[in-house]
């Protein structure tokens, strides 16, 4: 196992063979964790972690991510022997490489989605440093230029701003989740970008102004989300404007995003004020 450990930092092909082998063949194993988290194949994993080559380091990280998508003990074991998270937000910041900062929210994306994982997200300061990727966008967004490298860079940071939209809404299983969301300002960034598309009728990126309406669906599919939203004056406006809208295309995701509402099969009482509210 450890020499298949080593195999990280050779070729993509037999990086990617190993990636496999440890997912899809020694975690399911009753002795996994004994296996993989044995100190002679976390040393080589450390090692790799540690490399300077980014593609390197994110082959260890696609793998710990993975891991610990399987389960919360497996995420609690990769989190204990090699702190990835840690490194995880070191590459995000320092990276110059757009489609490695795409990449790794994707890797976040898939720890998200659990039920154990948004918490373990937060704990480890992850939630808080998306929200100031978000925050940052906001702010560049805001400041018009009409340079080649700056529109360029615009386009960059909306597929981000996307992707970090779609784990919010993909991530909330219930009111655990929802909470954790409520802690950090989501709702206000994802007033803006509704908001930003419809109200000051931006044309650009409708892809956002998408993925924040059905975030919004979401998290108002749970009673928390829902209250909080409720109480957002702000997003609350910019939701009815997006179900009023005459954009067929915004129209039909505002609606969609209601029905997640409905489906969920939340508080009654909660939903119908909401109903009228937002006039639909």
């Amino acid at each position: 196992i450890t020499e298949i450990a080593k195999t990280f930092s050779k070729d993509i092909s037999t990086a990617n063979s190993a990636l496999k082998f440890f997912v899809e063949v020694i975690a399911p194993l009753p002795s996994a964790k004994s296996i993989i988290f044995n100190e002679s194949v976390t040393s080589v994993l450390r090692t790799t972690l540690n490399s300077t080559d980014e593609n390197i380091q994110f082959r260890i990280l696609e793998l710990l991510c993975d891991l610990s998508s399987v389960s919360s003990d497996f995420m609690e074991e990769c989190d204990r022997h090699l702190d990835y998270l840690k490194i995880v937000i070191r590459s995000m910041h320092s990276t110059r490489d757009p489609l490695q900062k795409l990449n790794l929210v994707e890797l976040l994306r898939k720890i998200a989605t659990t039920k154990w994982g948004l918490k373990k997200l937060n704990e480890a300061g992850v939630m808080i440093m998306l929200y100031n990727i978000l925050n940052d966008y906001v702010g560049s967004s805001a400041s018009p230029s009409a340079s080649p490298s700056t529109a360029v860079n615009d386009r960059v940071d909306s597929f981000l701003t996307n992707k970090i939209l779609a784990l919010l809404g993909d991530a909330v299983k219930g009111d655990e989740q929802a909470q954790i969301i409520l802690q950090n300002p989501f709702l206000d960034i994802i007033s803006y970008h509704i908001d930003n598309y419809l109200e000051k009728r931006s044309t650009k990126f409708p892809e956002i102004m998408e993925a924040a309406v059905m975030a919004t669906g979401h998290i108002a599919a749970t009673k928390k989300g829902l209250e909080a939203i409720s109480s957002h004056k702000n997003l609350l406006g910019v939701y009815r404007s997006s179900i009023e809208s005459d954009n067929t295309a915004t129209c039909i995701c505002a609606y969609h995003s209601f029905a997640i509402m409905l489906s969920a099969g939340g508080d009654t009482g909660l939903l119908e004020q909401f109903f009228k509210d937002i006039k639909p």
